[in-house]
């Protein structure tokens, strides 16, 4: 199943991360980007785009 969608970030910075769970016990995979997210105070706020297959 495909969940398509757009999150609206306010100004600030963060740290992305995701954990994938295969489903067969402790096994995690962790990601992040090597460069947190900056949004801009100023000016229009990016928006993140996102797709969670299931």
């Amino acid at each position: 199943m495909l969940l398509p969608g757009t999150l609206a970030l306010p100004p600030g910075r963060y740290a992305i991360s995701a954990q994938l769970y295969d489903g067969r016990g402790p096994q995690v995979r962790a990601f992040a980007p090597a460069q947190p997210l900056t949004v801009p105070a100023t000016g229009t706020a990016p928006a993140m785009t996102f797709n969670f297959s299931l």
